[in-house]
């Protein structure tokens, strides 16, 4: 908790095994699931996730100078049937010293409770990702919220 806000933030990670290379079309190879952590306690037997979002915070290592913006839509289930929060975009940063290494910041602005009923089977939701030109190599994902 900080003493400014009273506010507690708090990061979900996904590291895929090996970087995801992300186009620009959303596809299913290329999704990101972010484990909801579980809590149990009375009242609360199954994974539960509240809070307001704060920002989805993607970074890789290369890019194609045609990959300016980055597009992210997340969904309640694996398969990328079932959406959750529209689609929101941001600009790319790439790093002012070089090597290739780049990251995106997708604010976002939204009220959220998240239960077991919400998550697919494996207790995840995902994170669909798509360039506005050309590809980008994904090696983390960041996605913060206040509780």
């Amino acid at each position: 908790m900080t003493a400014k806000s009273g506010k507690v933030v708090t990061r979900l990670t996904a590291t895929p095994s090996v970087p995801l290379v992300i186009t620009n079309a959303y596809s299913l190879p290329t999704q990101i699931d972010i484990k909801v952590p579980y809590f149990p306690g009375p009242g609360i037997p199954f994974p539960t996730l509240s809070g307001k979002f704060s920002v989805l915070r993607i970074y890789g290592t290369v890019k194609d100078s045609a990959a300016n913006s980055l597009f992210a839509i997340t969904t309640f289930d694996q398969a990328g049937l079932v959406p959750w929060l529209t689609e929101s975009s941001a600009e790319i940063t790439v790093s002012p010293l070089g090597g290739g290494s780049w990251t995106c910041g997708i604010k976002l602005d939204e009220l959220f409770v998240l239960n077991w009923k919400d998550l697919d089977a494996n207790g995840t939701f995902s994170i669909f990702l798509k360039t506005n030109n050309q590809t980008a190599t994904v090696t983390d994902v960041h996605f913060l919220y206040e509780e």
